[in-house]
């Protein structure tokens, strides 16, 4: 089965039906960023992480994620960049709603992808320096 399905990701036909699929749940983790006030590169792939791995973000975890953003616009009391705060409060409320069987490891996942690197299923990723994910905007 495996040599049927790298056998199948080979062709040309496949690969731009993935390609399409990928570029319609990219334009959704885009439109997520927007929703949540984050436009960095991490964010991008912290959303489209969400959207493959969850679907989404649930509706009602939305508020949630609001609000613990309120006390970071009046705190800045650390040296965490905003956009980082943010993309962990994302990681942990997202994961929090995934089953809990699976949550801690999708918990670990996406802050992984939240702190731009971190050990995710023992293999040790650093986003910028192996993909070029940075904190740069994904907008300009």
């Amino acid at each position: 089965m495996a040599g049927q399905l790298k056998t199948l990701g080979r062709l040309q036909e496949f690969q731009e039906i993935e390609a399409q699929n990928a570029a319609g749940i990219f334009r959704q983790a885009l439109a997520l960023c927007s929703d949540f006030g984050v436009c960095s590169q991490r964010a991008v792939a912290l959303m489209f992480d969400i959207k493959v791995q969850s679907g989404g973000i649930k509706s009602w975890v939305k508020p949630q994620i609001l609000s613990d953003f309120e006390p970071l616009e009046q705190s800045g009391s650390d040296d965490t960049p905003l956009e980082v705060a943010r993309l962990r409060i994302i990681a942990t409320r997202s994961a929090a709603s995934a089953n809990p069987k699976w949550a801690a490891d999708v918990q670990n996942r996406k802050l992984a992808i939240a702190n731009g690197g971190g050990t995710v299923h023992g293999n040790l990723y650093d986003l910028e320096a192996q993909y070029g994910i940075t904190l740069n905007s994904a907008f300009s």
